[in-house]
């Protein structure tokens, strides 16, 4: 049996969670979340954001806007589909991309 390598356990998101930006405008819907950060699928509309960026977003349930979460995210990488992002304290200095 292989043993898992994860510096932090999976986060249950309903399926359908949605990543908004600082305005209030859907990013993308959360496909992965964990205590280090989380894996968006971007919507198909949006232009993603360049690895290094730093951005606030809130993830919350569509139809009653819930907020299940809010933070700021280092954008690790980004496929075109989809964004790496990792959770960052709110003032930290930016981390290596």
């Amino acid at each position: 049996m292989q043993k898992d390598r994860r510096q932090f356990l999976r986060i249950q998101v309903p399926a359908d969670a949605e990543a908004l930006d600082e305005q209030g405008k859907k990013l993308g819907r959360v496909e992965e979340a964990g205590g280090g950060g989380m894996r968006i699928r971007l919507e198909a509309d949006r232009k993603p954001p360049a690895a290094g960026s730093r951005l606030k977003i809130t993830v919350v349930e569509p139809g009653t806007n819930h907020v299940i979460h809010s933070a700021t995210v280092l954008v690790r990488y980004s496929d075109g589909k989809s964004l790496g992002l990792e959770f960052v304290a709110e003032g930290a200095p930016p981390g290596p991309a």
